[in-house]
């Protein structure tokens, strides 16, 4: 009978740990791992392995795991692995397995793109070459010795760059953004900074299920000097329109759009355009966006999104001409010198947990800000929330404010709710606001301040 075997699975390169070399020697090793077959059944016992390192073409050799072998032919050396039920897993380069060569850094210094090649035997039948080759990925993240870890950045240019560079050097950027994020195992065991050159950038940025360990981060930095402050926009933008004259065209559905992450941090960007949201974050935690203008030149959509997301911050970001410009369901986060102007509505949060710090929320098309459903807000330092074509401030559906006041120190809230089109503070709906009497509340068109259906307002934050 004619034997068939199989790989099912993929090349796990450099998933394990992250970190630069330290060691003189440069030794590095990764796992493979993946499902054999023989006549059609998973393979159980003591397979026997053989391994190389190919150029795409398969007519480049750069290593073989006896060490010896430069050509194309065989490596003589054989490693033996246990497989159960098909699978097996093999760190590629560990020196103390019988049979296996040293692999070193040195060996990935090259541009072009490299293979693995798998030779199996099941002790019987004698070795057949696996096919296909399997592309090896994430190059600059080496599996080292947790000993060894230690931060890097890697370098992106849209102008000078390439996502065939390992992107480990200024003089040899990645291109795009999403080139370095994709180079990211899920665990990030270090701080890794994304360091990302001034220019535009169209693409839509996706942090997908990557996870920094306690204390660690994953930072994608553009323009960190700038500030809302700032007399123009930060020098790197990232777009989801692939033509500015066309300004309803866009391509994308977010700019940057986070899903299942955490300890990311998201630092110096100009946003623009997209279909439903600017920023978006899904089931994310511990994570910050900061000094970014996140906006969209049209009343359309979302201008930050959060849904379903443990605690995380926004500060020192400019948001304005998006339809919504924050938006949070079921996530808890602080604003802190935060600029929520000129978007159709300003901020509307449900079942959500904000703390609110030195806060505008102004010239909004509709209300400026809304707390619905079961959320609750602490309103600090200096805030305001006035000039808005509907309500200042509604809180409503089982929904509280509390605003710090006097006994608070640096906490305490100075804030103005003036000259809004309906009422300036309203709660409803067995709602309540606390120590309301330290804001500043006047010139609003319904009222400066109301309470329907159950809504209450308190002088002071005991009742």
């Amino acid at each position: 009978m004619k034997r068939k075997t199989g790989i099912l699975g993929c090349v796990f390169a450099f998933a394990v740990l992250l970190g630069a070399v330290t060691a003189p020697a440069q030794e590095v090793e990764f796992n493979y791992n993946g499902r054999v077959k023989v006549n059609g059944l998973m393979f159980s016992g003591q397979g026997q392995f053989k391994f190389a390192l190919v150029s795409k073409d398969g007519e480049a050799t750069f290593w073989t795991n006896d060490g010896l072998t430069t050509s194309t032919a065989m490596p003589t050396a054989t490693v033996t692995v246990d497989v159960s039920d098909g699978f097996f897993s093999v760190n590629i380069g560990d020196a103390e397995l019988p049979g296996m060569a040293v692999l070193t850094k040195d060996v990935f210094a090259r541009d072009e793109d490299m293979y693995l090649r798998v030779w199996f035997n099941d002790g019987t039948r004698g070795f057949e070459m696996l096919t296909p080759d399997r592309k090896i990925t994430n190059t600059d993240l080496l599996g080292l010795k947790i000993s060894k870890i230690k931060d890097y950045t890697i370098y992106v240019n849209g102008a000078t760059g390439n996502d065939k560079h390992l992107g480990l050097t200024p003089e040899k950027p990645k291109k795009t953004i999403q080139s370095a994020i994709d180079s990211l195992p899920p665990l990030l065991k270090c701080n890794v900074t994304i360091d990302i050159a001034d220019g535009v950038y169209r693409e839509q940025v996706n942090i997908i299920g990557i996870n920094a360990m306690p204390g660690k981060t994953l930072r994608l930095l553009g323009d960190d000097s700038w500030t809302t402050a700032s007399a123009g926009d930060p020098a790197v933008r990232i777009t989801g329109t692939d033509n500015d004259s066309e300004d309803h065209v866009f391509p994308r559905s977010n700019v940057i759009h986070a899903e299942q992450s955490s300890g990311f941090r998201i630092v110096g960007f100009f946003i623009d355009r997209a279909q439903d949201a600017r920023v978006s974050l899904a089931s994310c935690s511990s994570w910050e966006v900061s000094r970014c203008r996140i906006t969209n030149g049209n009343d359309h959509t979302y201008g930050f999104s959060l849904n379903a997301c443990g605690m995380g911050s926004i500060s020192d970001c400019l948001i304005n001409q998006n339809g919504v410009g924050i938006r949070s369901t079921s996530s808890a986060f602080a604003m802190t010198r935060v600029k929520v102007v000129q978007n159709y509505y300003g901020v509307y949060v449900d079942s959500t947990y904000v703390e609110v710090t030195d806060v505008l929320v102004n010239d909004n098309g509709f209300d400026g800000v809304n707390i619905a459903r079961g959320s609750y807000a602490e309103l600090s330092g200096v805030c305001e929330f006035s000039n808005n074509a509907g309500v200042g401030m509604g809180i409503s559906q089982n929904s509280s404010v509390v605003v710090h006041g006097p006994g608070y120190g640096p906490s305490e809230c100075h804030g103005k709710i003036q000259n809004n089109g309906g009422y300036g503070l309203v709660a409803y709906l067995q709602s309540h606001v606390l120590g309301y009497q330290v804001l500043q509340i006047s010139g609003n068109t319904r009222g400066d301040a109301a309470t329907l259906t159950g809504g209450a307002l308190y002088h002071d934050v005991s009742y």
